[in-house]
């Protein structure tokens, strides 16, 4: 995985919409799951915005429909994230999921000589690990566990489970009822949720309206490949890491172990291993 090149991980000729596509249509490309982000793209095929899957969920939350409040439909262009970021598809791979960590996105587009030719997830540098044997994959939890003090319980509010993120500076607690995990909560979807009037926190808001429950648990000594996989069959954000008693001992998310895979790539590139380009 370390010396993969970036066109290994691209996805080429991703499904693309202009501008000027509707709600609708954009609603019914990312309807089905498989596609999460769309790239915006002007007949030079230039990249001028992307548009998630989370988007569109905000707007469903928001109570806007087709139209706008003047009448005229919804486009790309009215929900799109402009301006975005791209990277070059002669970038190596640790310069792209560097991107991707330092800004907190899950996806970026890429580019030769101005013009889309693909995308890149999060989710694509996941996938590449969880096949590889990596001297990481062989390596227990502990070491990406999230802090002890990184969950919530299910009656506690919105208001506090985005205190804590805030204190802890993570994307997401694990939430228990006593001291079994039930889920996690992510933090965009409690932002969300917290503002879906679009005015301000929502106070009538629970947690539990929030809750991911089809998350994995494993043992603090499964090996973190493993627990890669995991994620990735279940298209769960985090692994629930749990005692023999089934009692929640922290969570282990995607960016934890991406964040160790940069660790892992910048270490290689140090010892000469790894083109830092």
């Amino acid at each position: 995985m370390l010396d993969v090149g970036l066109g290994t991980l691209v996805t080429y000729n991703p499904t693309i919409v202009t501008p000027e596509a509707t709600l609708a249509e954009v609603a019914e490309l990312l309807g089905d799951g498989e596609i999460h982000h769309l790239p915006v793209v002007d007949c030079q095929r230039q990249v001028v915005g992307i548009i998630s899957s989370l988007d569109v969920e905000r707007l469903r939350l928001r109570n806007v429909g087709l139209e706008s409040s003047d009448g005229a439909e919804v486009r790309a262009r009215d929900m799109m994230q402009s301006p975005v970021l791209t990277v070059d598809q002669n970038d190596c791979s640790l310069v792209v999921l560097k991107v991707l960590l330092a800004n907190r996105i899950h996806s970026v587009p890429v580019v030769a000589d101005g013009r889309l030719v693909g995308i890149v997830t999060s989710t694509d540098f996941l996938r590449e690990l969880s096949y590889g044997d990596e001297p990481m994959c062989r390596e227990p939890l502990n070491a990406y566990l999230s802090p002890e003090s990184a969950h919530v319980s299910l009656d506690d509010s919105i208001e506090n489970a985005i205190s804590i993120m805030d204190v802890l500076l993570v994307d997401y607690l694990a939430v228990v009822a006593g001291r079994a995990p039930s889920g996690i909560v992510a933090r965009r979807d409690l932002d969300i949720l917290a503002g879906a009037d679009g005015t301000g926190r929502n106070a009538t808001a629970e947690l539990v309206a929030c809750l991911k429950t089809n998350i994995p648990t494993v043992h603090p000594t499964e090996r973190l490949g493993n627990a890669v996989r995991k994620m990735l069959d279940l298209h769960a954000p985090a692994v629930l890491v749990v005692n023999r008693a089934q009692q929640l001992l922290g969570l282990v998310s995607q960016e934890s172990v991406l964040q160790g895979m940069a660790s892992a790539m910048e270490e290689a590139v140090m010892r000469g291993e790894l083109a830092a380009r």
